[in-house]
């Protein structure tokens, strides 16, 4: 069941969407940056948007979309660093590409769908994997500081966040 609210949309599914690679096109440049007070890591795309955004939420995870091409352009996490687990290090890439979430809200600015994701942590890679649900089986780089895993349904299972210092914090 679909609860709508004015520019949001609550889908109740647990199942996430759907994931595309376009290899004709170059990952996302962009930074990723953690903040200690919220505590928030962060992608954000260098390029200017030249469209609105959707906002799809998956748990405490936001992943930001170009309206018009559904391409991934950002993404926020609000976690506290205390849930993270430690783990191994990010795993090579299959391929690299633009990433395109098949966006399910619609016309609505925001989807949520209720996941809850998992945070482990690599020290020695300085990078971040967010899990959500689901066996990866081939790994994209869609970022130069973003991994995405999909399954093999093509759909997405985890978000590898690269390069992100804990000591740094942008303002």
């Amino acid at each position: 069941m679909h609860m709508r609210t004015k520019g949001r949309i609550d889908l109740g599914e647990t199942e996430l969407p759907r994931v595309e690679l376009r290899t004709e096109k170059e990952p996302v440049k962009g930074i990723s940056s953690y903040q200690a007070i919220p505590e928030l890591v962060e992608f954000m795309c260098l390029a200017p948007l030249t469209s609105g955004v959707h906002t799809l939420g998956l748990g405490r995870v936001a992943i930001i979309l170009d309206e018009e091409t559904g391409e991934l352009v950002g993404m926020k996490c609000f976690v506290k660093t205390g849930r993270w687990k430690t783990g191994e290090a990010p795993p090579q890439p299959d391929a690299e590409g633009a990433l395109v979430v098949m966006y399910p809200g619609g016309d609505e600015e925001i989807a949520f769908i209720p996941a809850e994701p998992r945070f482990t942590w690599h020290e020695e890679s300085c990078s971040l994997r967010i899990s959500f649900q689901g066996d990866t089986a081939l790994v994209f780089k869609v970022a130069d500081r973003l991994l995405a895993g999909v399954d093999r349904r093509g759909r997405l299972t985890d978000i590898w966040v690269l390069d992100l210092d804990l000591n740094a914090s942008f303002r």
